[in-house]
């Protein structure tokens, strides 16, 4: 499975951060991955299935989250993995919406009180919220912005309910 994002420009960006069915995240350096546990067996694979090393730290960690997951995010490269999406929570989360996967995911943590290695990246959701991140990260000349649709299912490839914006247009 892959998936990958659309890039928008400086213009796009802005208004897509205003518009209430898109919701942004910081575009985290590293590598792109899906991190799966199932039963006590914990691994990650980068989006052409390669499998893909993970810190003993962040493998500790999933393995301490509750049930059979499959995070999307990033592997940082301070070894620690930003869980961007939750596809698979026992069943398969991806035909529903990203703002139930998203709740499911902070759930899935907030239950077992993790944090540390393994954590969801932080999300902006509503007006105030994605204008302060927004422009916190101009002023920091982050790498850049992912826009996600709050209504949209997952769905692999460049799809436009998943967007990105470089430094240069944030």
């Amino acid at each position: 499975m892959t998936t990958s994002v659309i890039a928008v420009d400086e213009n796009t960006a802005a208004e897509l951060a205003s518009d209430d069915r898109y919701w942004i995240q910081e575009a985290l350096p590293g590598l792109r991955a899906l991190l799966r546990k199932t039963g006590a067996t914990v691994a990650a694979f980068d989006f052409s299935g390669a499998a893909v090393p993970l810190s003993a730290a962040v493998a500790e960690a999933a393995a301490g989250l509750p049930g059979t997951f499959q995070l999307e995010g990033n592997l940082l490269p301070d070894g620690r993995f930003a869980a961007t999406d939750l596809l698979e929570a026992e069943d398969d989360l991806r035909p529903a919406p990203y703002s139930a996967r998203l709740d499911s995911l902070i759930a899935l943590f907030r239950a077992s009180g993790s944090s540390g290695p393994i954590a969801p990246a932080r999300t902006a959701r509503n007006d105030v919220e994605k204008a302060a991140l927004y422009h916190g990260l101009r002023n920091t000349r982050a790498a850049g912005i992912v826009l996600r649709r709050a209504d949209a299912p997952f769905a692999p490839g460049a799809q436009p309910t998943y967007l990105f914006a470089r430094e240069t247009a944030v």
